[in-house]
């Protein structure tokens, strides 16, 4: 069973822009899809998940912050269009005709998302085309969710709960496929979920994830976003750990050596 980690962003609605990718890594799950989504996870899944498979999505989510419930809705819209394989975006273009451009589209979701007025014919429309789909169509793969929740502050303590909830779920995920994105989240989730998963490489059966992205977004609705696999770092973090408790003089220029770094800067 292949697992997909990452956090629902606090960000405004408003600001939780769909757009396609550009692959800046040398992985296949990483490709561009042929649809825009706001979940760069949603890239690795579309390109790994296979007919009938059962996959786990584990989610981190800031409880008492009412953006996070909002883009929590838009993350299963975005879910349940890639399942039943049709664009949800472009039952905005289809019954929108003149949402030709994606800046016209994110101009319209912008101020959709930011007033919360959509209009009742529109949602009984794509709700009708939805319900048609999920008829006729038979769902690609399902899913369980479990979902980690922390609360909606920077404490030290709130991290530290966060990390060891994170060290616990991992504990299961031996013989699975990881898959992770940083993107979202508070500035210290990231660091917490490197973390958990440098402490369950070298602790766990050495768990390591297939890919590790980081989206670096384009808002502007005509550049593609960027799409990194940062998982190296992951894999370099913990050759240093373990470096530093051997005799090596110089530690730091051993790695660079084994990385083909002689000539780079000093770190």
């Amino acid at each position: 069973m292949k697992r997909f980690i990452f956090a629902i962003p606090t960000m405004s609605p408003w600001k939780l822009t769909p757009n396609q990718t550009e692959n800046y890594s040398q992985l296949a799950c990483l490709k561009q899809i042929d649809i825009a989504v706001s979940f760069p996870i949603l890239i690795a899944l579309k390109n790994t998940v296979e007919a009938g498979e059962t996959i786990h999505l584990t989610l981190i989510k800031t409880v008492g912050q009412d953006c996070t419930e909002k883009n929590y809705k838009i993350f299963l819209a975005e879910l349940d269009a890639i399942r039943y394989g049709y664009d949800y975006y472009g039952l905005y273009r289809t019954y929108y005709k003149d949402l030709e451009k994606p800046k016209q589209l994110q101009t319209k979701l912008k101020k959709e998302r930011q007033d919360g007025k959509i209009e009742a014919d529109f949602i009984a429309w794509r709700q009708a085309e939805i319900d048609r789909m999920h008829q006729e169509r038979t769902p690609l793969f399902s899913y369980e969710i479990e979902t980690i929740e922390t609360p909606y502050n920077e404490k030290p303590d709130t991290q530290v709960r966060l990390l060891f909830q994170m060290i616990q779920k991992l504990e299961s995920a031996v013989d699975k496929d990881i898959y992770v994105d940083l993107s979202f989240g508070s500035k210290p989730i990231p660091i917490v979920m490197n973390m958990a998963l440098t402490y369950a490489y070298q602790h766990g059966d050495g768990i390591l994830p297939k890919c590790m992205s980081y989206a670096q977004f384009e808002y502007d609705g005509k550049n593609l976003s960027k799409l990194y696999d940062v998982s190296s770092l992951l894999f370099l973090q913990s050759a240093i750990i373990n470096l530093e408790k051997s005799d090596l003089e110089n530690p730091i220029e051993t790695v660079q050596k084994m990385l083909h770094l002689d000539d780079s800067e000093e770190v």
